[in-house]
């Protein structure tokens, strides 16, 4: 078993083995623990995702988001992840590299019918909500103020992808801005830890709790804002043929997703229930 290798599985049945060279062994080490990844054996049927600092060879097409340069072929399922060795893992570069790294995993599930979520993830009795808002307008809050038995297993990003079984789980994704400003973190996201989605909840500040089911198409809207505002800063990165199929992708699976989970508004207060609220409609 390689210390610098990391297995990592999603609900919809895609495993990755994560890799890198030795020049990228500890800003490795350091991404997979903030994941929550242990070092791992080669699963059977896995996609590898080896990083590296240099690019293969001159038939393969790329996607350079600045900072990791992603390489693909037709003729293999693997993926090359290219950068330049950071000068300290810990650093604000290192962590933004990271961010940037997770687009394998946006790209893989956009292509299974799922995507990434501007939103926080609330647990109840092994059943999960992601709650969409824009930064600032309240998810955190959200997330710190639940009561147990609600757990808060994300309050900014998450990955939802269809199940084997026809619906829709939720994995947790780290919250990159606790390491681009204050104090060090050194918080963990158990990002293979899926969790059955059964409501998706746009939060609109207000002075009264409450919730309304919204329609498809406003439902559809919202997914659609919540995929975009985690992928606008890759979509301005690529050629524009690339990123208009991702962007008709992520409407694609909105249009789905919007019709298999229920949606809601919920109207919450700074001092209110509004866990009992969303109770209520589970």
């Amino acid at each position: 078993m390689s210390s610098n290798q990391y297995p990592i599985a999603l609900a919809h049945g895609e495993t990755w083995l994560l890799s890198s060279v030795p020049e990228l062994s500890p800003w490795l080490e350091r991404f997979a623990w903030i994941l929550g990844l242990e070092p791992g054996s080669v699963p059977p049927g896995c996609r590898r995702l080896h990083f590296v600092t240099r690019r293969p060879s001159a038939d393969w097409k790329s996607d350079n988001l600045r900072l990791v340069t992603f390489w693909y072929h037709p003729e293999t399922s693997d993926i090359y992840g290219e950068m330049e060795p950071p000068d300290d893992v810990e650093d604000v570069l290192a962590h933004i590299r990271m961010s940037q790294a997770l687009f394998f995993l946006f790209h893989a599930a956009l292509l299974h019918g799922g995507m990434p979520l501007h939103a926080a993830v609330l647990e109840y009795e092994g059943r999960a909500v992601a709650i969409a808002a824009p930064g600032g307008t309240g998810k955190t809050t959200c997330a710190e103020r639940v009561p147990a038995p609600w757990k808060a297993r994300a309050d900014d990003l998450c990955l939802v992808v269809p199940t084997p079984s026809n619906g829709y789980a939720v994995h947790p994704l780290p919250t990159w801005s606790r390491f681009f400003w204050g104090e060090p973190c050194d918080d963990r996201w158990t990002v293979t830890q899926g969790v059955p989605l059964h409501a998706i909840f746009f939060l609109e500040q207000a002075d009264a709790d409450g919730v309304r089911p919204v329609g498809i198409g406003e439902a559809t809207a919202g997914i659609t804002g919540a995929a975009n505002q985690m992928m606008r800063t890759f979509y301005r990165r690529m050629e524009t043929d690339r990123s208009r199929t991702l962007r008709r992708q992520v409407f694609e699976n909105a249009c789905n997703m919007a019709g298999n989970i229920p949606a809601y508004q919920l109207r919450a207060t700074l001092d209110g229930r509004f866990w009992e609220e969303i109770e209520a409609v589970l």
